[in-house]
């Protein structure tokens, strides 16, 4: 996928735009030879997936997604558990019968509380938006600090004719930047209906 490279080429502007420290003249040529060294090792790692256009729920959605990452899901009630084998990420797929309007930060409180009462300090780090032909499509980052080391999500939520889909990907904090890239991307191929089935 051409794309997905050519977006890394852009990734300097990101990280530096989420790294804790501003960037000064006297720091930005070390660190910005860290940063191209970073990109070019994610350049690298990204050009081993194959990219498909992936069914899911019985043809409910597809998603342009690695072939090679989730096999067969786990099925657990109205929940598909995808595992990568090559990867550490996960995938949970959630579809509820409901008309009613996606109020994102409704939700994001809602995560939170539920994440804080399981006693997982969790914050949302990025929230945002995009437009798509069917409606719109929510997605937000959420960071746990865990006592083994901290760990990330990123959700998208989406209206899919009566239905909502919430799609959580679960991936340690050191492969953050890497997964929030891709799935800020991919989540922009997300179309209701079509794509070879899982």
């Amino acid at each position: 996928m051409k794309d997905m490279l050519k977006d890394f080429d852009i990734n300097l502007a990101m990280l530096k735009k989420h790294t804790c420290q501003p960037f000064t003249a006297d720091s930005d040529k070390g660190r910005g030879e860290l940063y191209k060294k970073e990109v070019e090792q994610f350049k690298a790692r990204i050009s081993r997936f194959t990219f498909e256009r992936i069914a899911f729920c019985n043809g409910l959605f597809s998603m342009l997604m690695p072939s090679e990452l989730f096999g067969q899901p786990i099925v657990m009630g109205n929940l598909l558990l995808f595992q990568a084998s090559k990867e550490k990420i996960t995938l949970s797929i959630k579809v509820i019968e409901s008309e009613q309007i996606v109020k994102i930060d409704q939700l994001q409180q809602d995560y939170v509380s539920q994440m804080r009462s399981s006693r997982q300090q969790t914050k949302i780090d990025i929230s945002d938006a995009r437009q798509a032909a069917f409606g719109t499509i929510y997605y937000f980052t959420a960071i746990h600090s865990m006592p083994g080391g901290a760990l990330c999500d990123f959700i998208i939520l989406f209206q899919g004719g009566k239905k909502m889909i919430f799609m959580d990907f679960n991936f340690e904090q050191k492969e953050y930047y890497f997964w929030k890239t891709i799935l800020c991307k991919l989540s922009s191929t997300i179309e209701i209906e079509g794509g070879p089935q899982q």
